[in-house]
């Protein structure tokens, strides 16, 4: 759980120290004051990636030359471990108890962070790319192996793409990058294929919980290769004098795709709004039900980001979703104003006003003005 969060021109954040000790947190304040963008910072501590862009110049306050997050952990053994990302012109620097760390993957997966945020809608009504990094991300945290297969996968592809858009280039080059691409791309594919089936079924299940009638809900992976390493490594032979007329490589894992259908139809062609905004809460839900059954009980790891979608949740809904939630060790929510739910009775609370937090010791003095 986390303890102490530090902040150094990140966003709107110029300075910031802040302890929590609660397992429930809430962060009151008006739109626009850092609500949203303390629970990025916790974010990006478990993921070394921000929900919102993949620019890491992005996240510095505007004017500063990088920014830092340091982030104190407690494990349920009692253990403290300090997490620092030190980014700036030079490049990104993570740091554990002190000590640097060369690889991003002793950071990733120290605890597991599920975030719910009102664009999720985009993951079910946007394109392939959000539903890909929504499942990339996920894998990421519960399989090790999965992040190492496809970093080796996209930067395979990157340097064949490169070498394909240089015409006098030697066919032997383009395809000495193949084997690590069909290895790497038949790991990745049969992962999100097995996840996109436990996806389903979590979510069938949640759905049917909620309305006590079958859901009739699935999820499809595309992918226009099937098969193990040789499958894809045929593939990419067999595309490899295409590829080079294209310039690029015209098919593999950058370009799959997972459909959600509802009662026979594709969510984001023929469902409503309401029906995509269901599904896009129920599917993070189901993630913390996947990673609370891998947990085996020690909550301790798992971390759930709330920014502010509750509010449009009908009640039987909402408690729902509460009861899914509390298998987590620790909460973060976000509102505008202090919600009435009796769920919060024992939450910390802090009013956020313009990158400034203050924690409030009785949820009356928050101004919820």
């Amino acid at each position: 759980m986390i303890r102490q969060i530090e902040l150094r021109n990140f966003r709107n954040y110029e300075t910031l120290s802040l302890a929590v000790d609660a397992e429930c947190n809430l962060f009151i304040g008006n739109n626009g004051q850092g609500k949203t963008n303390l629970l990025e910072a916790i974010f990006f501590t478990s993921m070394l990636r921000s929900f919102r862009t993949a620019r890491m110049a992005e996240l510095k306050k505007i004017g500063s030359r990088g920014f830092y997050i340091g982030t104190k952990a407690v494990a349920g053994t009692g253990l403290a471990r300090w997490y620092e990302i030190d980014y700036n012109n030079n490049g990104r620097r993570i740091s554990i108890d002190g000590k640097v760390s060369p690889r991003s993957s002793d950071l990733v997966r120290n605890f597991r962070t599920v975030a719910f945020l009102p664009d999720d809608i985009g993951i079910v009504t946007g394109n392939s790319g959000l539903r890909r990094r929504f499942v990339d991300m996920f894998l990421s945290i519960t399989d090790p192996h999965y992040l190492v297969s496809l970093h080796h996968y996209l930067s395979a592809l990157q340097m064949r793409n490169a070498v394909l858009k240089d015409s006098r280039a030697d066919m032997g080059l383009i395809a000495a990058y193949e084997p690590i691409m069909a290895k790497a791309a038949a790991y990745v594919a049969d992962c999100r294929r097995e996840y996109a089936a436990r996806l389903a079924l979590e979510i069938g299940t949640l759905l049917e919980g909620f309305y006590n009638v079958s859901s009739g809900f699935s999820v499809r992976y595309r992918s226009d290769t099937e098969g193990g390493i040789e499958a894809w490594h045929n593939k990419l032979a067999a595309e490899r004098r295409k590829d080079r007329l294209r310039g690029f490589t015209g098919f593999g894992l950058q370009l799959d795709d997972f459909d959600f259908i509802l009662n026979d139809k594709l969510l984001r062609h023929y469902g409503s709004t309401g029906q995509c905004r269901l599904i896009s809460l129920v599917m993070k839900m189901a993630n913390v039900n996947i990673l609370a059954a891998e947990a085996q009980g020690n909550k301790d790891k798992i971390i759930v980001l709330v920014d502010d979608v509750t509010g449009e949740l009908d009640d039987a809904t909402r408690q729902a979703f509460y009861r899914v939630i509390g298998q987590a060790g620790q909460l973060f929510f976000t509102f505008t104003s202090l919600p009435g739910d009796d769920y919060f009775r024992h939450a910390a609370v802090f009013q956020v006003n313009n990158g400034e937090i203050t924690p409030v010791s009785s949820s009356n003095q928050v101004n919820n003005g």
